[in-house]
């Protein structure tokens, strides 16, 4: 089973060199960044580059590295999968309705336990904010579009084979989906069987690129393409907070992608990583959660933002307490690169470790705190629009 799963990881990392290649190959991508037209109104920008209207229909989507549509294919990808990660959650509270067995067997039930984490959390969590940041953020700056149009493009295409990487087991039921939980414990994880569980992790790999390509050029756009009217002393806080998003990502995804190479190993080389022999099956749960509790607010920083944004606008009034909204958001990112631990207290680790990781996570809640007040009294007194966005 072992040699198997080796062969199938074998196909699958050559299939992706493929892909990845061939994307590198593709130079005549169109950009249709906007872009100054010369004083003799030629149409050409800066580089000499002529621009033209967008195709339409299908051709359009597959080509596009406009920051807006490349946004809204975003947003419709992680509608596709909210609902497809709906549907499984959907499934096993009915299960939990009916006498065992009756709708799921067990092994469909932790099949769709895993799917379903892993899909809401890194398939739909993660692109829905990469929609709104890329459609918003190169107009609220000021840009023409994002530092790296193309890079941009890439890194939205590699999320769909990531999904279905990652649903593979379900695809193809011969192979088995994985059932190790969303968090992928060893000795779990290590030893079980199901080929989907590799397949899943490959595309977890896929996701972690992405996100890391995405990252990246959301730091570069707004440190590089603000207008000259755009300082960091009055660059949006929606931008402050995607700004601060991209870095944990930065420092985070790498370090799960690492992981997961060693889990593979393991799977299917025989290394001992997370093995007793070896690293220990605690090694895993610090290597997890140290990506695993900033992607906390890496989901919850830009809604931040975007509360901290439409709240003035529909209150008549300015964000109160601006910079500390600003300083609570890196404080933010700052702390909870501090508190991965507190996941695993029940671990018996030592309890002065304990401690420190105890002193951390409440500190975390007080620039938390800063900004729920700063929105109360945003509000206070204001003239309120109960509009949809507010």
């Amino acid at each position: 089973m072992a040699t198997g799963g080796l062969v199938l990881t074998g196909i699958t990392i050559v299939f992706l060199l493929v892909v990845t290649v061939a994307l590198a190959r593709v130079v005549d991508w169109r950009s249709y960044t906007p872009s100054p037209i010369g004083a003799d109104g030629d149409g050409y920008g800066e580089a000499g580059q002529a621009y033209e209207e967008k195709p339409g229909g299908i051709v359009r989507w597959l080509t596009t590295v406009d920051h807006k549509d490349i946004g809204i294919l975003y947003g419709v990808y992680a509608v596709a999968v909210f609902a497809v990660g709906g549907l499984m959650a959907v499934l096993m509270r009915a299960q939990l309705l009916l006498p065992a067995g009756a709708l799921l067997d067990a092994n469909l039930y932790n099949a769709f336990l895993t799917s379903h984490g892993i899909s809401m959390l890194l398939l739909f969590g993660t692109p829905m904010l990469a929609a709104f940041g890329n459609y918003f953020i190169p107009l609220l700056i000021g840009a023409d579009d994002m530092a790296f149009p193309r890079i941009n493009a890439i890194a939205f295409w590699l999320l769909p084979p990531g999904a279905l990487l990652v649903w593979g087991g379900f695809l193809l039921p011969s192979i088995g989906p994985a059932q190790t939980s969303w968090v992928m414990y060893p000795p779990l994880s290590a030893e079980q069987p199901q080929a989907g569980a590799d397949l899943m992790m490959l595309g977890l790999h896929l996701v972690g690129i992405s996100g890391t390509l995405g990252a990246i050029n959301f730091i570069a756009t707004i440190w590089t393409e603000r207008g000259e009217d755009v300082s960091w002393a009055n660059l949006d806080i929606f931008s402050w907070t995607m700004l601060t998003q991209s870095g944990l990502i930065l420092f985070a995804f790498p370090l799960l992608g690492s992981a997961l190479i060693m889990l593979l190993l393991d799977r299917n080389v025989g290394t001992t990583f997370f093995a007793i022999e070896g690293g220990g099956t605690m090694l895993w749960q610090h290597l997890f959660w140290f990506f695993g509790h900033p992607e906390v607010y890496i989901l919850v920083l830009p809604p931040m933002g975007l509360v901290s944004f439409i709240l003035p606008k529909f209150s008549g009034r300015k964000l109160f307490g601006f910079k500390f909204v600003v300083y609570s958001t890196l404080a933010i990112g700052v702390l909870s690169f501090g508190v991965w631990a507190h996941h695993m207290f029940t671990t018996g680790m030592d309890p002065r470790l304990r401690a420190s990781f105890m002193a951390v996570s409440l500190a975390i809640a007080i620039p938390s705190a800063v900004k729920v007040f700063n929105w109360i009294t945003t509000m206070w007194n204001g003239k309120l629009r109960l509009t949809t966005p507010m």
